[in-house]
């Protein structure tokens, strides 16, 4: 074999073993468009959606089967932490600034996919 390409090869071999570490590479915190959204949900067994909108938002319009959790309320990881880590979540708030924040903080906590709805439900088109 050519020294070039076994070189290569043994990079990327190296790479794989020490690069990874404890690191879930599975684990994906994503913002997508509502088509990808709605894909997503489609493909998805009893999808988690939550709103992070105020109630007064929520009781204004929602998306279906979505539970609201208020990002601003004290206890909101509390809140969060009912949901799954394991099982996707769907995540959204008005124009996509709270939704954002809490999907990162979700991800620091160790959820495993967040997929956030970009430009919120003020973008949401039936």
């Amino acid at each position: 074999m050519n020294m070039k390409i076994t070189g290569f090869f043994m990079s990327v071999v190296m790479m794989g073993l020490f690069s990874c570490g404890s690191e879930d590479v599975n684990a994906q915190n994503q913002l997508v468009t509502q088509l990808e959204w709605k894909a997503l949900i489609g493909k998805t067994h009893n999808p988690q959606i939550v709103d992070v909108r105020t109630s007064e938002e929520f009781n204004e319009g929602h998306l279906e089967d979505a539970v609201n959790i208020d990002f601003y309320e004290n206890d909101f990881m509390e809140q969060m932490s009912v949901l799954d880590k394991d099982r996707p979540v769907f995540i959204y708030c008005q124009s996509g600034g709270r939704s954002g924040k809490a999907s990162d903080k979700l991800f620091e906590a160790g959820f495993k996919q967040l997929y956030d709805l970009q430009g919120g439900y003020s973008h949401w088109e039936e």
